[in-house]
């Protein structure tokens, strides 16, 4: 992706672990069209499941406003697994993954 004649990347992420030891993912598409496969080696983290909310609308337009004030809200993501220390996510166009690891 490009925004004049710089070149942006279409996912960015960043990682935390709680106090009770859960690590949470988040993960955001900026691309308007293509989805985005991503694949995660977890290291020495050993989950045994995934969870995740998805923010998500198929216009990138949309937006909350104090009218409409759920247009846009968090539903449960189904498109991230765990494979032989690896997360594996399908990250829809345009949207805000976040992801618990237990």
């Amino acid at each position: 992706m490009f925004l004049g004649d710089k070149k942006l990347t279409a996912v960015s992420a960043s990682a935390s672990k709680d106090k009770n030891g859960l690590v949470h993912i988040s993960l955001v598409n900026i691309d308007a069209t293509k989805e985005q496969a991503i694949n995660i080696s977890l290291g020495d983290i050993k989950a045994t499941a995934v969870t995740g909310r998805l923010l998500h609308s198929q216009k990138m337009q949309d937006y909350n406003s104090f009218i409409e004030t759920g247009k846009i809200k968090p539903v449960s993501f189904q498109g991230a697994s765990l494979s032989g220390g690896e997360l594996r996510v399908q990250l829809p166009a345009c949207s805000v993954v976040v992801l618990e690891l237990k």
